[in-house]
């Protein structure tokens, strides 16, 4: 073999050693997120599944066989957690409900050791949940971790300073890409950069590593 030929055939293996090797992580770029969705949704479907499983599984007694295929128990189930949610939300709503959740609230407050719990992450959901008092949006970028860097938190909470009557913020800043850890942290209020951006939206920024965000135009800059 020449060597013009030899040459020939190494830039050929190259060429094609790049080609299949960018391939390759293109097709991973692209199954990982379809992946990780699909790995959190099949969870979570167990999770809501599971709550009423027990009651579907019960019911092959009176006849039901098509309940002993698993999958279509458990289709049912998932469908009966949804529905009972659906008029969980509806019931919380009313007079009724409300007086009833708060003796189970009280209840769950005077418990030792898991009321400090409950107590922190009812705060927290009722955080996110209260209709908006204060003219500040929820969804603020503030300087973090150092004043040349910005990032994307959530006010939880507007209060005084009792020395100085200075307006403080309590607020939540996600990590990436699992949101559920993050750090608290205590600005002042003037120095948080309100943003036009929803919750879902945030929250997709955050996930996604800043690669999904709105098409309006965003000052990172106050």
């Amino acid at each position: 073999m020449s060597k013009a030929n030899g040459d020939k055939n190494h830039r050929l293996h190259k060429k094609f050693q790049l080609h299949f090797q960018s391939n390759v992580i293109f097709g991973l770029l692209i199954l990982v997120p379809l992946w990780l969705t699909l790995f959190l949704a099949y969870y979570v479907f167990l999770f809501l599944a599971d709550i009423t499983y027990p009651l579907i599984a019960d019911l092959e007694q009176y006849g039901l066989q098509f309940l002993q295929n698993k999958y279509l128990a458990y289709f049912f189930s998932f469908v009966l957690s949804i529905t009972a949610l659906y008029f969980v939300g509806i019931f919380a709503k009313m007079w009724l409900g409300k007086a009833i959740l708060n003796v189970i609230s009280n209840m769950m407050l005077r418990t030792p050791i898991v009321g400090s719990f409950y107590k922190a992450l009812k705060q927290l959901t009722e955080a996110f949940n209260q209709q908006e008092e204060m003219t500040q949006k929820k969804v603020v970028l503030i300087s973090f971790p150092s004043d040349q860097m910005k990032t994307v938190g959530f006010v939880i909470k507007v209060f005084d300073d009792a020395k100085t009557g200075e307006k403080l913020a309590s607020i939540y800043v996600p990590t990436t890409p699992n949101p559920t850890s993050g750090y608290l942290e205590v600005v002042p209020l003037d120095k948080t950069v309100p943003l036009d951006w929803t919750f879902e939206e945030a929250m997709s920024f955050i996930i996604s590593g800043g690669s999904s965000m709105p098409s309006r135009p965003l000052s990172f800059l106050g």
